[in-house]
């Protein structure tokens, strides 16, 4: 091989191990947000059962027809996601 090609396999090498890198990198952070977000739900379903609401949260959770203002908020807080995590900043 020539110096030349050398150098090429080399740039290469460093290009490949720098974008394994950044993707591990990422992948890492996914993990760590997935972890968070598993603790809040925890942490709020611990309160629900601590609290004696179980029954209330699950006969909510079936309920169909939903009042205006119950709609009102499941659509704001399922769209909140989007704008960050309120509640982990409480």
């Amino acid at each position: 091989m020539e110096a030349k090609e050398i150098e090429e396999l080399k740039k290469e090498l460093q290009d490949t191990k720098e974008q394994l890198y950044n993707e591990q990198a990422e992948n890492e952070a996914g993990v760590a947000e997935t972890m968070k977000e598993a603790s809040l739900k925890n942490e709020a379903y611990g309160f629900i059962i601590s609290q004696g609401l179980l029954d209330k949260f699950i006969a909510y959770r079936i309920k169909k027809d939903k009042e205006p203002l119950e709609a009102a908020l499941i659509h704001l807080l399922s769209t909140a996601e989007a704008f960050g995590d309120w509640i982990a900043d409480l």
